[in-house]
């Protein structure tokens, strides 16, 4: 029963990181007003999680998140050399 439990903490902590980090790298020029705040709170989030949160360690190596890091820092640097 644990084992299930501690599981899908580990899961919940690898989508929120996966979502915070693809919200936090995305560029686009059409954002609703609040996109900015939210932006930066996902940034927040992605900040706390590799400093404080111990899941994240555990999670941080999955493939999901290998790949979410990579597609937004890939996007990131060919707006920039654009």
């Amino acid at each position: 029963m644990l084992a299930a439990v501690q599981s899908a903490d580990l899961s919940a902590a690898k989508n929120v990181f996966v979502a915070a980090i693809r919200f936090a790298t995305t560029i686009e020029e059409s954002r609703p007003s609040f996109g900015d705040e939210l932006k930066a709170s996902a940034q927040e989030q992605v900040d706390y999680m590799l400093r404080e949160d111990a899941d994240t360690s555990l999670v941080a190596g999955s493939e999901d998140v290998i790949s979410e890091i990579l597609s937004g820092c890939g996007t990131s640097f060919r707006r920039w050399i654009c």
